[in-house]
């Protein structure tokens, strides 16, 4: 809080408090309603701050603009970026395709990957683990869609690149499908298992592809 205005809720519109431009809800836990809601009017050039209300206070104040700017405007903001989340050592089988090659890596007793079974020829540990520190990289530019219908149109059905990881004592993989690119540049994807169409960065299709070259 930057500093008071006024110590009664009057003249609303003044401040553009009678009708906020957003507002803001807080729950307590258990509580089946907002316990307190504060609105946001008019920004201030000379206070260089919001005028807002609290609905369990009876007064006007000014908050920063940094502290306004952070509040989330869509949900979006609120998610996580992060594309894929697990410990490479946990891991012990992973697939990836595209259309020229596929690569399967199993790993054996010995914690050892081999190709195509436990008991084909071994891979190189170093560089499976450098791609798997690599993918592990890359955020998410956008969320573009939460509807599952359609990839065909993303370039996903089927998709270009596929990565799926196994851990121990799972039988669903985490799966990164890739598609084509997007007009401003990157690349559509989805992970089955936040079942969202996204962005990603153009580059992930070459560190997959170098990978399949080296693997």
């Amino acid at each position: 809080m930057k500093e008071f205005v006024s110590e009664k809720k009057e003249k609303l519109s003044q401040y553009g408090l009678d009708k906020p431009s957003a507002s803001v809800l807080f729950w307590l836990s258990g509580d089946s309603s907002a316990t307190v809601k504060v609105d946001i009017g008019n920004r201030s050039p000379e206070k260089r701050g919001y005028f807002c209300a609290m609905s369990d206070r009876d007064n006007i104040f000014i908050l920063e603009e940094k502290i306004i700017n952070a509040i989330p405007r869509v949900a979006d903001e609120l998610r996580s970026r992060e594309l894929l989340s697990f410990d490479n050592s946990k891991l012990n089988r992973i697939e990836v395709r595209s259309a020229e090659k596929t690569v399967v890596l199993v790993k054996d007793t010995e914690s050892e990957w081999r190709k195509g079974t436990i008991k084909g020829a071994k891979a190189d540990y170093t560089t499976v683990n450098e791609f798997l520190d690599e993918i592990k990289k890359f955020e998410i530019k956008e969320f573009v869609a939460n509807d599952m219908r359609g990839m065909n149109k993303y370039g996903l059905d089927p998709a270009a690149v596929q990565v799926h990881l196994w851990t121990a004592g799972s039988s669903v993989p985490l799966t990164l499908n890739v598609g084509k690119a997007t007009p401003a540049g990157y690349v559509y994807a989805v992970m089955t298992s936040e079942k969202s169409v996204v962005t990603l960065e153009e580059r992930i299709i070459r560190v997959v592809g170098a990978y399949l070259k080296d693997i």
